[in-house]
């Protein structure tokens, strides 16, 4: 099967709040911020049916185990690094460090951010086939974000091809 990129094209209307979206991050953000974006996206569709899919879950809602380092929230460029911990985490194990959206619906359920348990009922009751060994954590927020696309991305993206899934969840903080 070939598969069909598809272009995203804004609307006058979104590229309009999208611009207005950066310039009010540009006025709050006295550490400076760095603009880049991709010169397009492509949506990919699936090669195979999901329930025999191995899915990935990536998130940049800053979660991370309770025994890990927290994400660094007072660097005024933002904290590129990466959490990673194991598919099969007890939710209670994980917390979230974030100071760019209210996560305190997160802080009583994990799963409004990072849906884990909804994933491994999904799994048992046969809709995807499996789920990626490795979950990625980042923090989202993160003005500067050079390191991120020159090194801790393509540092994430290698180690999730490694675990070969089909499909990746992101969710956003």
């Amino acid at each position: 099967m070939a598969v069909e990129y598809k272009e995203w094209v804004y609307s006058p209307t979104q590229e309009e709040r999208f611009e207005a979206w950066v310039n009010t991050i540009k006025i709050a953000h006295k550490g400076g911020t760095t603009d880049i974006r991709n010169e397009r996206v492509s949506w990919t569709p699936l090669e195979k049916p999901l329930r025999e899919c191995k899915v990935a879950l990536v998130t940049t809602g800053g979660v991370h185990l309770r025994s890990q380092e927290p994400f660094n929230i007072l660097n005024p460029h933002g904290d590129w690094s990466y959490r990673e911990f194991p598919n099969d985490v007890d939710a209670r194990e994980l917390m979230v460090t974030h100071s760019h959206y209210n996560h305190g619906d997160a802080d009583q359920d994990i799963n409004c951010m990072l849906p884990i348990e909804r994933l491994k009922e999904l799994k048992d009751e046969g809709y995807v086939n499996d789920i990626a060994p490795t979950i990625f954590s980042f923090m989202g927020f993160i003005p500067d974000p050079r390191t991120l696309v020159e090194e801790t991305g393509p540092e994430v993206a290698h180690r999730l091809k490694e675990e070969e899934p089909d499909v990746a969840l992101l969710t956003g903080g």
